[in-house]
């Protein structure tokens, strides 16, 4: 059912699971990121923390992922985005 994340996604969806049904309400839980394909989809979710700890981070990760992808033949991309609720 997890395939492919790791455990502290795994353990932050366990903790809205549990939040969930100690508030006996419903908890949303949302992320966002960026996959390029010829990358293996990299960086996915986790772009903002992937060139940190610049401090002017977009402009940095834009010319980094710029650099990466400047010899791929395949070069699409997805932004991609997961909404949990429990």
């Amino acid at each position: 059912m997890f395939e492919g994340i790791n455990i502290i996604v795994k353990s932050l969806l366990d903790l809205i699971v549990y939040l969930s049904k100690m508030l006996n309400k419903p908890l949303l839980a949302d992320d966002s990121g960026l996959e390029i394909i010829g990358l293996g989809n990299f960086p996915g979710v986790n772009i903002r923390f992937w060139a940190e700890p610049i401090m002017d981070i977009m402009d940095i990760i834009n010319n980094l992922l710029i650099e990466k992808c400047r010899s791929l033949e395949e070069r699409d991309a997805q932004a991609v985005c997961v909404f949990m609720l429990s």
